[in-house]
């Protein structure tokens, strides 16, 4: 079972990732701007930066969604069996 805890603390590591991956992103943006002899090798290092932690945000994306998914299939099971005890005290 997946507690609120666990999906509390993907979606703040989700949005970490996300907020570097941004950062980077307007970094290499700036660096793009600029027309000087570092443009090359700062823009391929940022691009590389980029796509490690775009990867990283859609891995930890994956586990939120996980976590999520799990969580909504135990509360659909509780709901179920309260749902079956509310039946069986009206036939009785």
């Amino acid at each position: 079972m997946t507690n609120d805890r666990e999906i509390v603390i993907a979606a703040l590591r989700w949005h970490a990732a996300r907020d570097r991956r941004l950062e980077a992103g307007r970094q290499k943006r700036n660096l793009e701007a600029m027309e000087d002899g570092r443009y090359l090798r700062g823009h391929y290092e940022l691009s590389l930066r980029v796509t490690e932690l775009k990867r990283l945000e859609l891995a930890l994306l994956r586990t939120l969604a996980k976590a999520c998914a799990m969580q909504r299939a135990y509360l659909g099971r509780a709901e179920n069996a309260i749902t079956v005890q509310l039946l069986e005290m009206e036939t009785i």
